[in-house]
């Protein structure tokens, strides 16, 4: 069984998000721990700031991962 899933696009403003929402509620009620992970993220990121995705998985579904174990 496979312990990993990788969400991609082939544009930006493909509906990602909403992907990434759906199945995290669905593995949240089927697997006992979950976490996120971008091994690419497209803008720099300044000063304090976050992406978008990532801190709308975190802060939504309250996962207790660091933000700087989530992105390469």
């Amino acid at each position: 069984m496979a312990n990993n899933i990788y969400i991609t696009a082939a544009e930006s403003k493909s509906g990602k998000s909403a992907i990434m929402l759906g199945l995290m509620q669905l593995f949240l009620k089927k697997v006992r721990k979950v976490a996120i992970f971008r091994p690419i993220i497209n803008q720099p990121l300044e000063k304090g700031a976050k992406d978008h995705d990532i801190n709308l998985l975190l802060d939504h579904f309250s996962l207790n991962v660091p933000y700087a174990d989530t992105y390469a």
